[in-house]
């Protein structure tokens, strides 16, 4: 219902997307939460903030099952291959073996809405709840609303960066950052086509880049060098790349842009 909180624990897949804006939709709060919790903090965020429900991928599963006895709000489990093409589903699963859980699986949630709800319209409420990284002590709570949000969207819009129906995005930014959270929807909003990358391995991730020939990419200064060391000649099909999140040398910074300059 309107103002109830569901505690999100996972990584920008479909399903994940879907959830979000799925209890948006209907005035309630998306509570996203660090994958890094420990099942203690995981406890905590769920009973802070009153949480109806605990939705997980399924590759965090193992500490929820530590603490299963403990949480008191149904858990559903969110699944990695769960939007995968038959074809790469086949080879995911001949790698990772589903995990077997007496949770409830998001197809089998699915099935148990009963009816439509009705859309918000208070677009000041509390729409999702993002967390500071804790560099400065216990990590702190950050409430927005579906106007914060969509005014940074507007914003990016009007700025100039080009967002325009089918360009390519390839996302590699979890949703549980506030950064993440606002650049997803920048994206969606404006019609780009989304790649969602959730394997963050920086030599992965660059030569994914390098594969795709994105127009569109955001980024922290480590995978930024992993690009850079990739030696790739022409990044002429970028219209926009940007970044922060990390400290950044002055030496970082003059070898970025020459090489940004030497690939066009």
């Amino acid at each position: 219902r309107a103002g109830d909180t569901v505690t999100i624990m996972s990584m920008h897949t479909p399903e994940t997307i879907y959830a979000i804006y799925g209890l948006n939709y209907i005035g309630a709060v998306a509570n996203m939460v660090y994958m890094t919790l420990t099942e203690k903090e995981i406890l905590h965020s769920v009973d802070n903030t009153e949480s109806k429900f605990l939705l997980v991928l399924d590759a965090a599963l193992e500490k929820v099952e530590t603490i299963k006895a403990k949480l008191c709000v149904p858990v559903v489990v969110l699944g990695v291959a769960d939007s995968m093409p038959p074809h790469i589903k086949l080879g995911y699963r001949l790698k990772v073996k589903p995990k077997k859980h007496a949770f409830i699986a998001w197809r089998g949630f699915l099935r148990q809405g009963a009816s439509e709800a009705p859309m918000t319209t208070d677009h000041a409420a509390p729409a999702v709840i993002v967390y500071t990284s804790g560099t400065t002590g216990e990590p702190k709570g950050v409430i927005l609303s579906s106007y914060n949000i969509t005014s940074i969207a507007f914003q990016a819009r009007m700025a100039g960066y080009h967002l325009e129906r089918k360009k390519r995005f390839l996302n590699i930014l979890p949703p549980f950052l506030g950064f993440g959270i606002t650049m997803l929807h920048e994206t969606l909003g404006a019609g780009l086509n989304i790649h969602l990358w959730i394997q963050l391995n920086p030599n992965t991730i660059a030569k994914q880049f390098v594969k795709e020939r994105p127009e569109f990419f955001v980024t922290g200064p480590a995978f930024v060098d992993a690009i850079a060391a990739q030696k790739h000649t022409d990044l002429s099909n970028i219209l926009f790349f940007g970044g922060g999140g990390g400290a950044l040398s002055k030496k970082s910074q003059d070898d970025i842009n020459t090489y940004l300059k030497k690939c066009n």
